[in-house]
């Protein structure tokens, strides 16, 4: 099942996938998963979470593969999170 905040715009995607694909909303989709592949625009993971329901992913494997970039532009800007920080070359006795 193939989740959506516009799952009309996936009829031709269920219709050539076969007679076990199917598509809805990101609640339904949630519902629905034993285990769930999370592929948003990282900007917009905290909306998807919350469209899911949250406590819906309780229990579930859940694969994130969020991208956080801004792809519009060359190089890519960080835009969902800050990149991670330099590691510290120094240490305390």
């Amino acid at each position: 099942m193939l989740g959506s905040r516009e799952p009309g715009k996936l009829v031709a995607w269920v219709r050539e996938s076969g007679k076990r694909a199917s598509c809805g909303t990101f609640l339904e989709t949630t519902n629905f998963s034993e285990l769930a592949v999370f592929a948003v625009n990282g900007v917009k993971t905290v909306d998807a979470i919350q469209l899911a329901g949250a406590d819906n992913f309780n229990g579930k494997v859940v694969i994130d593969a969020t991208n956080p970039l801004d792809m519009s532009g060359a190089p890519p800007s960080w835009l969902a999170h800050p990149a991670p920080p330099a590691a510290s070359s120094s240490s305390k006795p």
